[in-house]
């Protein structure tokens, strides 16, 4: 089994080449040191989802349904806003930020930000960043559910979702080269937007009424951006691994309702539930 990745810069600084050995047609990203950011350095550092009108501010994290999300808002009057020199830019699915920095002159508008179940949220990273769209057929499923959590294990490092990223896109911050955790440390969202919940939870803003609710739903419906590859999360968990998702996100879990059981389809024993919440990892 074997992956060779290529980054090619002369047209795109993000592309990932993909090639598969002749030996066999299934790959995994074996090596889990090496993590690419797929979005422009400008416009996830410097940049942030913004709309004066509502005195909003939106966060986006990593696979929480950014794209679909973006496409609705850039009709409710959300910008993207460029951090260094005050300069509104046009928000859409290819240009939305993902930083969670609020400068402080727009610390008293209200925060929202995307949400999902960690645990799916994370195997969707994995997939999105390792499997591309390549069909993964069910005989394969035990073999790529051991690189899943071999990968989650080696990624879910001290307080931070550790990575190393391509030399382009190389952002310092106190040495160290990191995903955003998301836990809401400096700042709670005052409202979250499930992806599992989209359009009820959009119900929430005013501003939302301004869509037209046919042409919204229509675009929740056939959501381009959905990529179904047949496998399911909660079907390659191991215990110990959830158990550290668990931990490393039990604010999403409480703030959202999230069930901290979802990893799994098994029926857990009182005993085991038990030591899933409570014993030290």
């Amino acid at each position: 089994m074997c992956l060779i990745v290529t980054a090619s810069c002369e047209k795109d600084k993000n592309v990932i080449k993909q090639k598969e050995s002749v030996s066999n047609k299934f790959f995994i990203f074996i090596n889990t040191s090496l993590v690419y950011l797929k979005t422009n350095k400008l416009y996830y550092f410097n940049n942030m989802n913004i709309s004066h009108k509502h005195r909003m501010i939106w966060f986006a994290p990593e696979n929480t349904g950014g794209k679909i999300t973006s496409e609705i808002l850039k009709n409710c009057d959300f910008s993207l806003y460029n951090t260094e020199n005050s300069e509104l830019l046009p928000l859409n699915y290819e240009t939305y930020s993902k930083s969670n920095v609020i400068p402080i002159e727009f610390s008293d508008y209200k925060v929202i930000s995307n949400i999902r179940n960690p645990y799916e949220r994370l195997f969707s990273y994995f997939l999105t960043n390792n499997l591309k769209n390549i069909p993964l057929k069910k005989k394969l499923y035990p073999l790529f559910k051991k690189e899943f959590n071999k990968w989650l294990n080696f990624l879910l490092i001290g307080e931070k979702l550790t990575v190393k990223v391509n030399d382009f896109f190389i952002q310092k911050r106190d040495g160290d080269n990191y995903l955003e955790k998301w836990v809401f440390n400096e700042r709670t969202p005052d409202y979250f937007i499930k992806i599992e919940n989209l359009r009820e939870d959009l119900n929430q803003f005013e501003f939302i009424k301004s869509f037209d609710e046919e042409s919204l739903n229509d675009l929740i419906t056939n959501n381009k951006f959905i990529k179904s590859r047949g496998i399911m999360f909660d079907e390659m968990y191991d215990f110990d691994v959830a158990k550290r998702v668990y931990v490393f996100y039990k604010k999403h879990f409480y703030m959202c309702g999230y069930d901290p059981f979802s990893f799994t389809t098994e029926i857990l024993t009182d005993d085991e539930k038990i030591s899933f919440l409570h014993d030290i990892v």
